[in-house]
């Protein structure tokens, strides 16, 4: 393979489509979040996770990186993510799995990297909403369950809400009643057993509504002010 690097960093440069994987992990700078693919041995760069971990031992960097995967990748040894393991070269880990990459999870039950668990399905549709370039990715998938941010992490150390994540709200009531408020239309309704007022639900919704109009204008702001 070949490829030229830059005059100034010395990072792949960017107009070559094929570089060494050297050239390639190159451009990744201390604090990097790295979002990875693969299930178990199959589709990951290993290449590029053996010449990333080759830069650390012999540089120190990158350090404090972050990684987010959906399914496990490695082979509970050696391979696949098991070559982030070293000391001070990960500092946040989002993972749909962690059985394979018992190194990280010592680190992660040591309290020695941010962890975080979330369901396989969630990162892959995240990962898809970025792709169709999405501001957000909305979900109940995993409330009461361990990965349930009102739990405080009880798998790991750290709180279940990701970084840059917002719980935007809840409410303890059937989900039918929160999403479709029947009886707007259909006032008979309220008159079944056990009917409770919209209030607080559908302030609730409005709220959540109004927390993501704001969200999306401040993103269209901060996204015209780099232009």
């Amino acid at each position: 393979m070949t490829g030229q690097p830059t005059p100034n960093s010395g990072a792949a440069n960017r107009q070559n489509k094929i570089v060494s994987a050297a050239e390639a992990v190159s451009v990744i700078k201390n604090g990097s979040m790295i979002a990875t693919g693969g299930f178990v041995g199959t589709g990951f760069a290993e290449h590029l996770a053996v010449a990333l971990e080759k830069r650390f031992l012999e540089t120190g960097e990158p350090s404090n990186l972050g990684f987010v995967y959906a399914a496990g990748q490695g082979d509970g040894k050696s391979r696949g993510l098991n070559h982030f393991i070293h000391h001070s070269m990960v500092g946040i880990v989002v993972g749909g799995h962690w059985g394979l990459v018992p190194g990280l999870q010592k680190q992660a039950m040591e309290n020695k990297i941010s962890a975080y668990n979330l369901p396989q399905g969630i990162i892959s549709t995240m990962f898809r909403d970025i792709a169709a370039k999405k501001p957000r990715t909305i979900s109940a998938v995993g409330l009461g369950t361990y990965v349930d941010p009102r739990n405080d992490g009880q798998l790991l150390f750290y709180d279940q809400v990701i970084p840059g994540a917002t719980l935007l709200g809840y409410a303890n009531t059937d989900h039918w009643g929160v999403a479709l408020p029947l009886e707007f239309k259909h006032s008979w309704l309220a008159l079944r057993p056990g009917y409770v007022p919209p209030f607080p639900r559908t302030a609730l919704l409005e709220a959540i509504l109004l927390y993501i109009a704001e969200d999306l204008r401040r993103i269209d702001r901060a996204t015209e002010a780099a232009l």
